[in-house]
């Protein structure tokens, strides 16, 4: 069944046995029963398509959103869409012309001074507590996230109401008779207006809740009473929990939102800043997935800025390269009782090398690199799922993906993979373990490589990538996730052949801050999950300045990229800007303004 139009890891979890995708990490996200979850990639009119195969009514018009008993499609963005439906279903997409390529859902996971020192750090005050005096007012700040306690004083206005205009909470049933309906085009969660939260907050009943606190330290940081936009209204969604990797926020869930999210700033006619604190460490790295080209199209509809946190897998040891200057060895070191994990290897199409797989035991194997597909092996008692991909009309990166399933766990030790090269035209290979979030303490390379461990989307191409420093020591947080190199060279130099474009491109403050931790009380917290909303709270900001009070209509998207890189600070340590760690250096709002 695999096809070139759908994506590797989508034609290796439908080939599996159920059995298979359930001990698995990735390969379950997305599947329900017999129901999948599918990003769609199309042109043309896909309602017409799929009315074509069958697969919707044929008096059925395409409107925001087509449902019937066994296919559900919501269309988002122009070009995209997520479409639900059975096995049987999936089989007819590849015969569709208009569909280009097809996904599915990744896993997604949260990334960890007090505000005001963090806003010290970043200048805001210099621009909020004097002239021009921003607040974000006229703005919106858009959190898909854990959800908020939307309670909290720090989210209310002087009145006691709310300043969220609107909440969509993903996990909640809709129920029509209550008042409690999905947004419009949409299928799942609920959707709450500004009236319906502030008659809560004046009854007590609570309509949905941020168990986590995540959510809510991010949104305190961005727009929060004492955070950098306290004028900004908020839009805010609680990203709904899938199967798979524990119950983790989906890739899909995160699309529905950013989509919701321009809807509605669209509909209110107010410029839109979105933080993004979620991110996988599952694909290729050079920017080219549905969810990173979906963001690049997101970021360019309307008036909107988006910032993604790079990930804290800087220091996690879950990603290391090999340059195919002779025979190579990655030794990757399994913990004990790890139920399943898998390895993502990526390289150039045109080199060519042997493969080898060693198990703790001394067991040894050749991977096959002869043929496109799924194949299956056991080494040392462990079934190992292979797939050998080829590329795709998005990346001319190659994929092998090895998914590791213990019975009931994967033999612990060192798991060595042995690379002899025959025809190098670019030598670099790359690997990848899953988020260190979903693996156990001790599963890791051995000889990691820190560079390109930034977690995706953050290597969108056309969104602000905020990694962390410490404010108090001016320095780099060793567990933000780096981007790509700049030059060419050996593994030994610290240099890789990236074509792609510098990131991060700046940091914010991202240790040891104080927030709100969605139960009434506060927490202490680092990660660039909160380095990301400094950057989208200053990005309302300079819409404020610039839109809102009318100094320049088309701050908006890369424009305000560009200002942020104009105005960023450099830091103590750093000789080469932009660099791998720090981009082109610390957020500074003051800097930023053109005044």
């Amino acid at each position: 069944m695999a096809s070139q139009k759908l994506e590797n890891l989508l034609n290796l979890s439908l080939e599996a046995s159920p059995g298979e995708r359930e001990r698995s990490l990735e390969l379950p996200v997305g599947v329900e029963e017999d129901r999948w979850e599918l990003i769609i990639k199309y042109h043309g009119d896909l309602g017409e398509a799929l009315r074509r195969a069958g697969l919707l009514p044929a008096d059925q018009d395409m409107t925001a959103g087509d449902l019937t008993e066994t296919v559900q499609v919501e269309y988002l963005l122009p070009g995209y869409a997520i479409m639900t439906a059975g096995q049987e279903a999936i089989a007819l997409l590849p015969s569709l012309p208009e569909i280009d390529f097809v996904e599915k859902p990744k896993a997604l996971y949260e990334g960890e001074i007090s505000i005001g020192q963090g806003k010290l750090a970043s200048c805001v005050q210099e621009v909020t507590e004097r002239e021009p005096y921003l607040s974000g007012q006229g703005c919106l700040v858009g959190i898909p996230d854990s959800g908020i306690d939307y309670k909290n004083g720090v989210f209310l206005d002087e009145q006691g109401q709310s300043r969220i205009l609107f909440l969509w909470d993903q996990t909640l049933q809709a129920d029509k008779e209550k008042n409690l309906v999905s947004p419009q085009g949409f299928f799942h969660g609920v959707e709450f207006t500004k009236e319906q939260l502030d008659q809560s907050i004046v009854s007590g009943a609570a309509l949905t809740f941020d168990r986590s606190g995540h959510g809510t330290g991010v949104a305190a940081i961005a727009a929060g009473k004492e955070g950098v936009a306290p004028g900004a209204g908020l839009l805010v969604v609680k990203l709904g929990k899938g199967s798979g990797a524990a119950g983790s926020s989906r890739t899909t869930e995160l699309m529905r939102a950013v989509a919701w999210m321009l809807q509605k700033a669209q509909e209110l006619g107010m410029p839109l800043a979105i933080n993004i604190s979620y991110g996988s460490t599952y694909g290729s790295h050079d920017g080219t997935s549905l969810l990173e080209t979906f963001l690049n199209s997101a970021a360019e509809s309307y008036k909107t800025v988006i910032c993604v946190g790079s990930g804290n897998e800087g220091a996690a040891a879950g990603h290391t390269q090999v340059i195919l200057d002779g025979e190579k060895r990655v030794e990757c070191s399994i913990a004990g009782y790890q139920g399943a994990c898998n390895i993502s290897m990526w390289k150039n199409y045109g080199d060519v090398f042997r493969l080898e797989l060693i198990s703790p035991g001394g067991g040894s194997l050749e991977i096959p690199l002869d043929r496109i597909g799924k194949r299956e092996f056991v080494l040392d008692g462990t079934k190992i799922l292979f797939y050998c991909g080829e590329p795709a009309p998005y990346t001319k990166l190659q994929e092998y993906y090895f998914d590791f399933l213990g019975t009931p766990y994967i033999v612990a030790g060192i798991w060595t993979f042995v690379l002899t090269p025959l025809k190098v035209i670019q030598g670099a290979v790359s690997f990848y373990l899953p988020s260190a979030e979903a693996v156990n303490r001790g599963t890791n390379f051995f000889r990691p490589t820190a560079a390109v461990s930034m977690t995706i989307p953050s290597t969108a191409q056309k969104v602000i990538t905020v990694g962390a420093y410490n404010p108090l020591y001016q320095e780099y947080a060793d567990f933000s996730g780096r981007g790509y190199l700049i030059g060419e060279g050996t593994a030994e130099e610290g240099k890789f052949f990236y074509e792609q474009q510098m990131k991060p491109d700046l940091c914010a403050p991202g240790t040891d801050l104080l927030v709100p931790d969605g139960q009434g009380s506060y927490a202490v917290v680092s990660g660039t999950s909160f380095a990301a909303p400094f950057a989208a709270g200053s990005s309302a900001l300079l819409m404020e300045w610039g839109i809102v009070q009318g100094n320049d209509p088309y701050l908006y998207g890369e424009k305000v990229k560009a200002y942020f890189i104009k105005g960023a600070k450099r830091l103590p340590g750093f000789t080469r800007y932009p660099n791998e760690m720090v981009g082109w250096g610390a957020l500074c709002v003051e800097n930023s303004l053109p005044v």
